[in-house]
């Protein structure tokens, strides 16, 4: 009964409790609702705030909140804004304050203020707050400037060396540097010197890069808080007991003056008076010795510098339709070696150098172009690879025109790499049209006028060019008679037979091949009775050399010939050639490429004899007459081909 009433008893609590407890939950459930939407209610009155604070701030207006400096920007235009800050900036200054002492003002902003602000990128900022492309950092500023304020940084600009120089001039004798102990030399036009000793001073100075950094800290907040200087005494580096031991030094190296000093043609005279000036004492780790003031030295230098200096010249390089019209090669120029100077001088006169009376020599430098010729032209060209020369004095004018107008149809030519050069080909046609005039020529009895007698001037100095520059003959045959223009070098000198070439249209011809792996342009000129071709290019390190011609053997000319002709007043004599012997003349020609590679090559001519050719005046009957009594006629020279210039000329061969 007690177990089973005990049981009832303590099944009957349980039933109770398990009634109670499930009663009780519908109370609980209710109040949490009731939270749930009240904060609910909150969440929305703080977001509808938000959206009210958060909102796009009106087109035109900076949101508010914004600020540069301590000047508040928010809810004005740009317009305002710009207005209000440079009215701020307009009164804004530094103050500087030193220990037991009066502010000093600082400098003002403006156009010689060390200090420049950037307004516009400051109201730029400004603006741009809450106006993000990136929603979330767009929101993240609305809300900073809305809750806490947000400030915009104007950027500056500081000269700070402008900044120290004038606040050391705005606080005059607060500051002052330590000065050094100095010698004190004294030298009369006699030479007499006299050598003394100005003691140091102590300095007042205040802490520079402290004061920078306060002033940067300053305008980057735009505040006008003073900025107290830190005051500190400066010691001299030399002192007069520093001093004392190099007197004896002072005196040996003015003892070494006068000297002449020489800088190509240009001397003067480095006077006492001159190393008084430029002595110095230096302080060589811990070791205090004279030396020179560099600054004065090449001050001095440089008075003499100019007057000696030549300046470089930039190169020329102009093109049209493929041709070079206008070219002129840089050139260096030459200017005094300050440095080089300096420690030359030093040297010289120092108290350690040698007592001695000789002329200091003084170097000069290259002074280069901006514009050196490699630079000028598409084609790398820099350098001269050959020259050739000849010399055409005693020329009738007819024949110097030809020659000008030929060399000037080369001038500015461009041979390609790889290409075989025809000069034939480059000269074009040789007639009146294009300018060219007539020389005589001997053919029937007659003298006939051809066009382009000289040219074969052109061809030789060609040739001569070619072998100069290394290059390659590809074709080339000498004259038939020997020319008394082509036996003479381009100063005029005789030089002999062997060195020419002729060239006639369509031939002989004369080439060459560029095999150098880069353009060569053709430059002719013409001074005096000299013709002289340079070929400017690439050098590929390739050397030429060639021996003089040599006469292997010779043939003498046949007797005198006489023409006659009714193109001369009767009896008047005119003799177009003179006699000349035949021979046989041979050169080597070399050239060693930079690899090593030698190429040797002998290049003969061979000339026939040409006897003295004269024209006479004559009447028809007497011509008529003389060959009745079979007088020699002109067969040789009406059967011999023209293989050069074609026109005969004064005191010349038939091919002059």
């Amino acid at each position: 009964m007690t177990k089973e009433k005990s049981r009832k008893s303590n099944g009957k609590p349980t039933k109770k409790k398990r009634a109670s407890t499930d009663g009780q939950r519908p109370k609980k459930s209710t109040a949490a609702v009731r939270w749930a939407a009240f904060f609910i209610l909150v969440a929305a009155v703080l977001v509808g705030t938000a959206l009210v604070l958060l909102g796009r701030a009106p087109e035109g207006e900076i949101r508010s909140g914004v600020s540069v400096g301590p000047i508040d920007l928010g809810s004005k235009t740009v317009d305002q804004a710009e207005l209000e800050l440079a009215r701020f900036i307009g009164d804004y200054r530094l103050t500087f304050v030193l220990p037991d002492a009066q502010p000093a003002l600082g400098p003002f902003v403006g156009e010689e203020s060390p200090i420049r602000f950037e307004s516009g990128i400051a109201i730029e900022l400004a603006y741009g707050i809450g106006r993000s492309k990136n929603p979330f950092v767009s929101l993240v500023q609305r809300l900073k400037s809305a809750t806490f304020g947000l400030n915009v940084s104007i950027p500056f600009s500081l000269d700070e060396t402008l900044l120290l120089d004038e606040l050391t001039a705005d606080l005059g004798t607060e500051v002052r540097p330590a000065e050094d102990a100095s010698l004190r030399i004294s030298v009369e036009d006699s030479g007499q010197y006299d050598i003394s000793i100005q003691p140091e001073k102590a300095g007042i100075n205040f802490d520079r890069l402290l004061a920078v950094a306060e002033v940067r800290d300053r305008l980057h907040r735009l505040s006008d808080e003073p900025i107290e200087l830190t005051i500190s005494t400066e010691l001299p580096h030399f002192t007069a007991a520093d001093l004392e031991p190099l007197l004896p030094d002072a005196r040996a190296s003015l003892e070494l003056a006068p000297r002449t000093v020489r800088a190509r043609s240009l001397t003067w005279t480095v006077s006492r008076r001159h190393i008084a000036d430029w002595l110095m004492p230096t302080d060589d780790g811990g070791r205090i010795h004279l030396t020179f003031d560099q600054e004065k030295v090449s001050k001095h230098l440089e008075t003499y510098a100019s007057s000696m200096a030549v300046s470089p010249t930039d190169a020329v390089f102009e093109m049209t339709d493929g041709r070079v019209t206008k070219f002129s090669p840089s050139v260096d120029g030459e200017k005094l070696d300050l440095e080089k100077s300096y420690e030359i001088l030093l040297q010289e006169l120092s108290p350690a150098a040698e007592p001695t009376s000789g002329t200091i020599e003084l170097p000069v430098t290259v002074a280069y172009p901006d514009v050196p010729t490699e630079k000028s032209n598409p084609y790398g060209i820099k350098e001269i690879l050959g020259v050739g020369s000849s010399n055409f004095k005693g020329s009738p004018s007819n024949r110097r025109h030809n020659i000008a107008l030929g060399a000037s149809s080369l001038n500015g030519l461009l041979v390609a790499p790889g290409e075989v050069f025809s000069l034939v080909g480059a000269l074009g046609e040789i007639d009146g049209e294009h300018g060219y005039l007539t020389e005589l020529v001997i053919r029937d009895n007659k003298t006939t006028p051809e066009f382009g007698g000289g040219l074969c001037q052109i061809g030789t100095t060609t040739f001569r060019t070619v072998l100069a520059a290394g290059l390659p003959v590809t074709e080339r045959r000498n004259h038939s008679y020997r020319v008394s223009y082509y036996e003479r070098d381009g100063n005029g000198d005789y030089m002999g037979p062997g060195k020419d070439a002729t060239i006639y249209d369509p031939s002989p011809d004369f080439k060459f091949t560029n095999d150098t792996g880069h353009h060569i342009l053709i430059m002719t000129n013409i001074t005096g009775d000299r013709i002289s071709f340079t070929f400017w290019g690439v050098s590929d390190g390739r050397r030429a050399k060639q021996t003089d011609a040599v006469i292997l053997s010779q043939t003498a000319p046949p007797p005198k010939k006489v023409i006659l002709t009714t193109d001369l007043p009767v009896g008047q004599e005119k003799c177009t050639e003179l006699a000349h012997a035949g021979a046989k003349a041979v050169f080597t020609y070399t050239v060693t490429m930079a690899d090593g590679e030698v190429r040797k090559e002998d290049i003969f001519s061979q000339y026939k004899p040409w006897q003295e050719v004269c024209l006479l005046g004559a009447t028809p009957e007497d011509i008529v007459a003389s060959q009745e009594q079979a007088i020699p006629t002109d067969e040789t020279a009406e059967t011999t081909t023209p293989d050069a210039e074609t026109p005969a000329v004064p005191a010349a061969p038939p091919e002059g």
